[in-house]
Order: structure tokens, then sequence, then C-alpha cells
């Protein structure tokens, strides 16, 4: 009998299905986009939703640890080839996501505004700025507005002093207000940001009745401030903003798992390349043939990643009946090992399954690791 092929180490179908796998629902939606735009046979078609209700067969999830076994051993092989290149393969910079939440007792906390906490430390920009607004965040996360607020509230208070500003002026002034500033840098943090940036220093003087002396250093002090809290720290990731993919119903007979239609573009192949395959030059359809395939090894590669979700999510619920009845209280605690066990595959699976994603119940908006001890 003739062995089963089996991806090649590096190929698109084995890097998609380990990459895709571990991606957030933003992550994989800019993914998505971006492929869409340099490929000419994917495009946006109907919704991408598992087969079966039951998830990623048995069969199905040990191909994906193959591949991503495989991932990691090139991955691995990387960083030999770093280090080797002198450019050393140890612990890397500290970055700012990861120095605010170090501070953040999320223990004092309650689960919702913890939830709320996390999600503006993953919003922010790599200067420490919160561009998107917070009602934009409370719409695409189930948290209200008051929530959200409080939870900016909690990390503004972190230092550096002024992350998590939603503008220059607010960044400025939240640092004044930590060093205990009440008199004239403030006013001109507030009114007259313009007229600094201008150097207008006798526009400020007549406006405020204050001497020039007294302007030019509340100015000197402004301008000693940093706009760019975060910049400072190396290594900058950002973690993309919270989509819950699950939506957790009680049913007639108990919770209910449900795939949330619209956190991953929808994919097919285009038919207009497909007519091209047809009618165009060899040249042509050489060239299409290739992007054909790349675009249907990453249909399959999402199309496995939504199945193995949904897989690994209702195993989890399974095990958390009382708290999808009673509250977050009643949470029962898991281990990897355990809901590798029910599914049959490695724990790494569970655990690149479950990274990043969110569910959305009765409760609020809870990550999936929420429930693991």
């Amino acid at each position: 009998m003739q062995a089963r092929e089996t991806p090649r180490q590096g190929s698109p179908v084995q890097t998609h299905t380990a990459m895709i796998l571990r991606m957030n629902a933003a992550e994989l939606r800019e993914f998505l986009r971006e492929e869409m735009e340099t490929n000419p046979a994917l495009e946006e078609g109907a919704p991408i939703a598992p087969d079966h209700p039951a998830g990623a067969s048995r069969d199905e999830l040990q191909r994906l640890e193959w591949l991503c076994a495989g991932d990691a051993q090139n991955a691995a092989y990387y960083r030999e080839d770093a280090a080797a290149d002198g450019h050393p393969a140890g612990p890397e910079t500290e970055t700012l996501y990861q120095h605010l939440k170090a501070q953040v007792d999320f223990h004092a906390l309650s689960p919702a505004r913890g939830m709320a906490v996390e999600l503006v430390l993953q919003s922010l920009s790599p200067n420490g700025r919160l561009d998107e607004p917070l009602e934009e965040l409370a719409e695409q996360s189930g948290i209200s507005s008051t929530g959200m607020q409080k939870a900016l509230q909690v990390v503004q208070a972190l230092e550096p002093a002024g992350v998590a500003a939603r503008d220059l002026e607010e960044c400025l002034e939240l640092q004044l207000q930590r060093q205990g500033e009440r008199g004239l840098p403030l006013i001109i943090v507030r009114r007259h940001l313009d007229d600094l940036a201008q150097n207008r220093i006798a526009q400020i003087v007549l406006e405020t009745g204050a001497t020039r002396a007294e302007v030019e250093a509340a100015c000197q002090r402004v301008r000693g401030l940093d706009p760019k809290p975060g910049a400072a720290y190396g290594g900058w990731e950002r973690v993309g903003a919270v989509l819950p993919e699950i939506l957790v119903e009680m049913g007639e007979y108990g919770p209910e798992v449900i795939l949330q239609e619209g956190r991953v573009p929808a994919l097919q192949i285009s038919p207009f390349c497909l007519e091209l395959m047809l009618e165009g030059e060899a040249e042509v359809q050489a060239y299409l043939q290739e992007k054909l395939q790349q675009a249907r090894d990453l249909m399959d590669a999402v199309k496995l990643r939504q199945k193995t979700l949904l897989r690994c999510t209702q195993a989890i619920v399974s095990r958390q009946g009382n708290f999808f009845r009673f509250g977050p209280k009643e949470r029962n605690w898991l281990s990897y090992d355990t809901i590798a066990a029910d599914l049959s595959v490695q724990v790494s699976t569970v655990f690149n399954a479950v990274h990043g994603k969110y569910l959305r119940c009765r409760y609020g908006v809870f990550p999936l690791k929420y429930f693991f001890d």
C-alpha cells in the first residue's frame, strides 16, 4: 500500500494550519483580508462554519497536531539560525502590554472588570495611546460603557503615566496630574497646546494673565513630558481587540455552544479566476494554478480551525454546566490535560485552540482560558 503523502516541512498548508489555529478573531480577520488582497483566486463568499456540529474529527485533530509540531520545529530551527548569525534568541525586551498587565491585580477585580481591563490593555497602540473609541470596545465585547470607563481608569493609573490616553491633551494631562500639578502647565495643556506648538508665548500670557517668565517656565514643563509613553518599551506586539467567537446559550437540555457568524470573513474561490484558468495563456494558467492551490489550502486551514475551536469549547462547556446555569461563582477549574483527554488529543492542541479566544454568555464575555487553572 502506498504511504499517504504528508505536507512537507514549511509548506503553505502546514504554516497556515499551525498559525491560524492560534490566531484570535481580530488577528485572523486582518490576516485573511491581507490574503484576499494578494491572492486573485481568493475572495469573500459564503459564511465559514463547521460542516457538522460535532466539530473536528479525531483524525482531523491528529493531523492538526502533526502540522503544529512541525511548525514548532521550524521555529526552533529559526532561533538556532538567528543565534548562529550573531542575533541571540534570548528573552525579548518586555513589551508595553506585559509591563502594564504585570501591574494589575486581577484577583482584586470582578471577572467583568478584569475582562474590561484586559480589553483596554489589548487595544493600546505601540505608543501607549488608546485609539479605539470606548463605545466601540463596549459594543464588540458586550461590556457596558460604564464598565469600560472604569476599566480605562484602572489602566490610566498604571506606570508609565500617560498610557491609555485618547489624545495628546489627555496624555499630557495624565502625566501632570500624576506629578501633582494643578496650576499653569495644566491650563496650557487643556487650552493652549496649539499656541505652545506655534511658540505663541505672548498669546498665552495675554489669555492667562500670567507673567512671561511664568508662562515660559510652564511651557518648558509641558515640553518635558512624554507624548508617547509606551514607545520606550521594545518588542511590542499588539494582542488584538476582543471579538467573542463563541456564544453560549441555555437550551432545553442545558448550555448550547454556537459559533458566531461574521467573526471570520467568509472565503470562496473567485469565479473570475476559474474562468481565466480555462481561457488564459499557459503562463497565466500556471500562475493561477499556484494561487488557486494556496487559496484552497488557506480555506481548509480556516475551516479546520473553526471546527477545532467548536469542539474544544463544547468540551469545556460540558464540564462547566453550573457556571452557565448559576454564574461565575460556580466556575469549575479545569486542566488542559482533562480537555485533551476528553478529545483524545495532545495538550498543545487544546492550548493553541483556546489561546486568545473568547465566549459570550448571559454573565458577560470571558476568555476560554478563564476556565483553566
